[in-house]
């Protein structure tokens, strides 16, 4: 919980909305309930209410999850006791497999290359 709260304030925050919606990420993550109707319902909001207020913003409700997936990933892989398998479940990933190509994605470089280049 520490950790979440820490990268919520590196996050910039336009609204109040977009501070509770980050939080409600995070914390669906935690739980594996970050689909957005459960962060929508948490938020007292319709799912599409949601989809509005994120595409005033040109960003999306998946958009979003990937922002928040990266700067939780680059947090877990600095600590090395941590296995890439753990921080794929940590950050509900069905499998290792998927974090992976996830990460190259979001970064041109795998998770071992990441975190030998930054601990």
């Amino acid at each position: 919980m520490q950790q979440s709260q820490a990268l919520l304030e590196k996050l910039p925050n336009s609204t109040q909305l977009d501070e509770r919606l980050q939080q409600a990420i995070l914390k669906g993550l935690q739980k594996n309930q970050y689909h957005i109707a459960n962060i929508a319902k948490q938020l007292n909001m319709s799912t599409r209410q949601l989809q509005r207020h994120l595409q005033e913003q040109n960003t999306t409700y998946q958009q979003r999850m990937q922002e928040l997936r990266l700067l939780l990933a680059r947090q877990y892989l600095q600590d090395p006791h941590l296995s890439l398998k753990e921080i794929a479940l940590l950050l509900c990933y069905s499998e290792q497999s998927a974090f992976q190509r996830a990460f190259k994605l979001w970064t041109g470089l795998t998770p071992q290359q990441w975190r030998k280049e930054n601990t």
